[in-house]
């Protein structure tokens, strides 16, 4: 089953003045509601997305001002930034993290500039909206599946090789055995990470690795047929 976010509820206090702020950037107003009571519900989508924001008066018992960090995801982080710049919004200059790899929590490893290389994914700029809810803006020029995934260097647990981020390299290519083993009679595997190239680590079972998806390996003493059979 598919899950896909739909709604962030983004806690305002004057929902006029931040409706205005997001029509102005190019949100587009799909509803205001108004109720009995106060309630009021504005949902706004930005241009692209099937995502959408909520702000209102009764929708959320949120601090106004206390979301942090949604991502908003654009093609030219520079154009973009200039294009909000020109409608009177506060927009940070445009960072990349000093790791390039995704940013850390307000402006510590930010350098100022895109990513030298315009790397996929790490080229961001911020601004805040009216209460102080804060956004960032992420350039993205190619995705990688996720079935691509290894950790950053500067972050690599001990045993992890480290890889630039984005990463490249693919998943090594797996084989069906034509015999499954008996779930019984497998040993408990060790758990190895997948270093690039399609190696098994010796020992009675062992676990060949895609950054997210592993693969076993049982090395069967007993049985030379069934060395090195690959199951999922």
């Amino acid at each position: 089953m598919e899950f896909k976010i739909e709604v962030v509820v983004v806690p305002v206090s004057d929902v006029d003045r931040a409706k205005d702020l997001y029509t102005r950037i190019g949100f587009r107003e799909d509803v205001d509601f108004s109720g009995p009571g106060g309630f009021r519900i504005v949902h706004l989508t930005p241009p692209g997305s099937v995502a959408s924001l909520i702000i209102g008066s009764g929708v959320t018992d949120a601090a106004p001002g206390s979301e942090r960090g949604v991502h908003l995801i654009v093609d030219d982080v520079v154009a973009a930034r200039a294009e909000w710049a020109d409608a009177g919004v506060e927009v940070s200059e445009v960072f990349h993290d000093a790791g390039g790899v995704f940013h850390h929590a307000g402006t510590a490893e930010r350098v100022a500039g895109p990513h030298p290389g315009r790397q996929s994914y790490s080229s961001f700029t911020s601004f805040a909206g009216p209460d102080g809810n804060t956004f960032v803006l992420q350039e993205v020029t190619a995705r990688r599946s996720t079935g691509s995934l290894r950790p950053s260097s500067r972050s690599s647990p001990a045993g992890w090789t480290p890889s630039p981020w984005p990463w490249s390299s693919p998943c090594p290519p797996r084989r069906r055995s034509a015999r499954r083993p008996a779930p019984d009679s497998l040993p408990a595997c060790r758990n190895y990470r997948w270093t690039g190239s399609a190696t098994t680590i010796p020992g009675p079972c062992s676990t060949r690795c895609c950054p997210v998806r592993c693969t076993p390996v049982c090395e069967t003493r007993s049985s030379p047929k069934h060395a090195a059979t690959r199951w999922r």
